[in-house]
């Protein structure tokens, strides 16, 4: 099996282009394929796809077959039997056994999500394709989804492209391919490899430009020296002149030597200057940037012996239904804790959040649950802590006394700059919601001395995942999040795992 793409351009209808001379091919391998939210990741895969044809270049799939596994499918309420009914899952063993102990005649509706996904990737696989784009699988997905995709990646004989930030998946693909702001790249091996390769490329880079810089600032103050020192000299031979101490004659040829010599150091020193500032473009021209927020930290301080959460037998159900936990919770935590909430999806991560925020439920609850008197910031997937209606910068404005230079100085460190601070809510993407959730939660007053995050990473390209970790690192206040990220969760020094089951 084999993909080619021949020097593959693409272009929207209003003239801006998203790549162009893209020359790469695939096989039957695993590639993860990365790159900052924007840079054409999506438009690739839609070439590859044939939803979109290239304005530049071919594409030669021959008869391979590319299909596509979404994030998200809602379950319809039918058997797997009949969900696989237009499939030759039925006709491959192989594809049967990765149902493993489902039976055929389960509804899809009834499945859990680990179940739901090897339904759905069978249905991918055994609908006739050799080649099969795997978007953000992990999203959304509990450990058991997760370790389903892992067991996909071993089971299926084609070639895979996984478009995906989650770490941990992409540590088993074969192959990486890099789209940046310099076009496309591939490297062998997984994500540890891939990243110890751009840290020594971007060192490099960096390096490279550093130097450039220092030769056209030597090249500068070079010329400058050597134009004062013969101005120096002229101005010698001019007061030789006027004073007769130099026949007219050779004070005339003496002047004409040094016109042509400033003449000659001028072009010379001018060479270099242009070759020095040349270098350093082009050694600019080759870095690979990534937009990536830089936002600085408020000063949040919280005592060590402050409550901040704490359960001790409690529980809870919903009207009509058993106890949400199978263990009553018992859990205390204080002063500036780092606490993860961790469990498969349905296991009440989402109610348990809401009843640290006193929402009110329609349930009983046992036992007892106490949220210290702390300043709470709040960033759920809904992003609800955002009014979708308004801008990003009368969001922001609601919360801070800043002036409005500052705000929108500030707002620039979270990557909304110039009309897009002016950019309604519900018009952003969600790694632009994510970012914009950041800012208000933030700039606001008083500061927040708690941050809760639910999901924070499942809309984030990977050097702004990395930036989080860092900011989250360097905030003092206690620390909630709910994620399925291990990665994520692991860089994040936590002191605290509520584990729900």
């Amino acid at each position: 099996m084999t993909i080619v793409f021949n020097h593959v351009g693409f272009e929207w209808p209003n003239g801006q282009s998203v790549f162009n001379d893209i020359n790469f091919s695939l096989e039957s391998k695993i590639y993860g394929l990365i790159g900052p939210n924007g840079v054409g990741k999506t438009t690739l895969a839609n070439l590859l796809l044939g939803d979109l044809e290239p304005t530049k270049g071919s594409i030669a799939k021959g008869t391979e077959v590319v299909r596509v596994f979404h994030q998200k499918e809602t379950p319809p309420n039918i058997s797997i039997a009949e969900y696989l009914m237009e499939t030759n899952a039925f006709e491959e063993p192989l594809f049967l056994s990765f149902l493993k102990n489902l039976s055929l005649e389960q509804v899809c509706s009834s499945l859990s999500g680990g179940e739901w996904a090897r339904v759905r990737l069978v249905k991918t696989a055994a609908s006739g394709a050799s080649f099969i784009i795997l978007d953000e699988p992990t999203n959304h997905m509990d450990r058991e989804g997760r370790e389903v995709i892992q067991e996909f990646l071993n089971f299926f004989t084609g070639g895979v492209l996984i478009i995906s930030h989650d770490r941990e998946v992409l540590e088993r693909v074969e192959k990486i391919i890099e789209l940046s702001n310099q076009g496309l790249s591939l490297f062998t091996g997984g994500w540890g490899e891939y990243s110890l390769w751009r840290e020594r490329e971007r060192n490099k880079l960096g390096h490279d430009l550093e130097e450039a810089k220092k030769r056209r600032t030597a090249s500068i103050e070079e010329r400058q020296e050597k134009i004062e020192k013969q101005q120096k000299r002229q101005a010698q031979g001019r007061k030789l002149g006027l004073s007769g101490s130099l026949p007219r004659i050779l004070a005339g040829g003496r002047k004409r030597r040094a016109q042509e010599t400033l003449g000659d150091i001028d072009k010379n020193t001018m060479e270099r200057l242009n070759e020095a500032v040349n270098d350093a473009w082009d050694a600019y021209q080759k870095l690979k940037i990534d937009p990536v927020m830089f936002a600085n930290l408020p000063q949040v301080e919280i005592p060590q012996g402050k409550l901040i959460v704490e359960a001790r037998d409690f529980n809870f159900h919903f009207k009509g239904q058993k106890d949400l936990w199978t263990n009553d919770l018992s859990f205390s935590f204080h002063g500036p804790s780092r606490i993860a909430i961790t469990g498969a999806n349905g296991s009440g991560k989402s109610t348990l959040l809401q009843l640290f925020l006193g929402k009110t439920l329609s349930g009983e609850k046992k036992g007892s649950l106490s949220f210290g008197s702390v300043e709470i910031g709040l960033i759920d997937q809904n992003y609800s802590v955002l009014n979708h209606e308004q801008s990003v910068f009368d969001n922001v404005r609601a919360v801070t006394q800043i002036s409005d230079k500052d705000l929108r100085n500030a707002l620039a460190m979270f990557l909304f700059q110039g009309e897009r601070v002016s950019q309604k809510v519900s018009e952003l993407s969600g790694g632009e919601k994510l970012r914009a959730s950041l800012a208000k939660v933030l700039l606001s007053e008083p500061v927040a001395q708690v941050l809760i995050l639910d999901e924070p990473t499942n809309n984030l390209d990977m050097p702004n995942i990395e930036f989080l970790e860092s900011l989250l690192l360097e905030y003092k206040g206690a620390l909630i999040v709910v994620s399925h990220d291990s990665v994520f969760l692991e860089n994040l020094e936590l002191t605290g795992i509520i584990e729900l089951s």
